[in-house]
C-alpha cells in the first residue's frame, strides 16, 4: 500500500470518526431531547383534555346553581334551621286571609327529637264546652277570634333547638268561617311553603246535619311541623 492510499484511508476513517463524534455528540442528543418533547406534549394534550372535560362540568354546575340554590332555599323554608315561628305564622294569616277564615289561635309546643314524645301545645282559654268536645251550635254572639299580635305573643316555646337533630314541633291551629273557605284552609295549610303534617282535625258547624259547606264552621288542626338546625 502507498502513501497516497494509506492517506485516503487514514483520512477516511478520521471523517466517519468525526461524523460519528458529531451525530453522538450532537444530532442524537437533539433527537433524544425531541422525542421527550414529544412524549411531553402528548401528556400535555391529555393533561388538556381532562381539564377540558372538568372545566365543562364546572360551566354545567355553575348554570345549575341557581336552579339547585332555588331548590334549598324552598327546603329551608319547608323544614327551616329553627323554629322560624314568625315566618310560620305569617305563612298561616296569609293563608287566612285568601281563604276568608279567621285564626282563633295558633299555639306551639316544645321542639323535641323527631320520632320521641312531643308534648301537645298548651291551649288557650276555652269555654268549657268546647272542651269538653261538645258540638253545640255556636251563636252569634261568639267571642271573635283573638288579634294576630295576641297569638303570636303566645306562640314560640321557650326551648331552644339542639343541634344537628330533625325536631318535631307540635302546632295547633283554630280557625272559624264558611265552611268551604276553613276546608280551603285545611289543605292550603298542608302545602304551604312550610311543611306541615295534620294529624287531627276537630271540625264543628253551625248547624247538626254536619254539612259544613254552606254554613259557618269551628276547626282545631293539630299537628307537627319540622327544624333542622345546622
Amino acid at each position: 500500500m502507498n502513501r497516497v492510499r494509506l492517506t485516503y484511508l487514514v483520512t477516511t476513517l478520521v471523517c466517519i470518526a468525526l461524523m460519528l463524534v458529531g451525530f453522538f455528540a450532537g444530532v442524537k442528543p437533539q433527537l433524544d431531547a425531541a422525542v421527550a418533547a414529544r412524549a411531553e406534549q402528548m401528556t400535555i394534550d391529555a393533561q388538556n383534555a381532562t381539564l377540558e372535560l372538568r372545566l365543562a362540568d364546572l360551566a354545567r354546575t355553575r348554570d345549575e346553581l341557581d336552579v339547585h340554590e332555588a331548590e334549598l332555599a324552598d327546603l329551608r323554608r319547608a323544614i327551616p334551621a329553627e323554629g322560624a315561628y314568625d315566618a310560620y305564622l305569617d305563612e298561616v294569616y296569609a293563608l287566612a286571609r285568601a281563604t276568608g277564615v279567621a285564626i282563633d289561635r295558633v299555639t306551639f309546643g316544645d321542639a323535641v327529637p323527631n320520632g320521641a314524645p312531643a308534648d301537645a301545645p298548651a291551649a288557650p282559654t276555652e269555654d268549657p264546652a268546647e272542651a269538653s268536645g261538645s258540638s253545640a251550635p255556636a251563636t252569634d254572639t261568639a267571642t271573635p277570634a283573638p288579634a294576630e299580635t295576641t297569638a303570636r305573643a303566645d306562640a314560640a316555646p321557650q326551648s331552644a333547638p339542639a343541634s344537628g337533630v330533625l325536631l318535631a314541633i307540635p302546632v295547633q291551629v283554630g280557625v272559624t268561617g264558611p265552611g268551604p273557605g276553613v276546608l280551603d284552609f285545611t289543605d292550603r295549610l298542608q302545602n304551604g311553603d312550610r311543611y306541615t303534617l295534620v294529624t287531627r282535625v276537630s271540625l264543628n258547624s253551625d248547624e247538626d246535619a254536619g254539612d259544613v259547606l254552606g254554613v259557618e264552621a269551628t276547626a282545631l288542626l293539630d299537628g307537627f311541623v319540622w327544624a333542622l338546625p345546622e
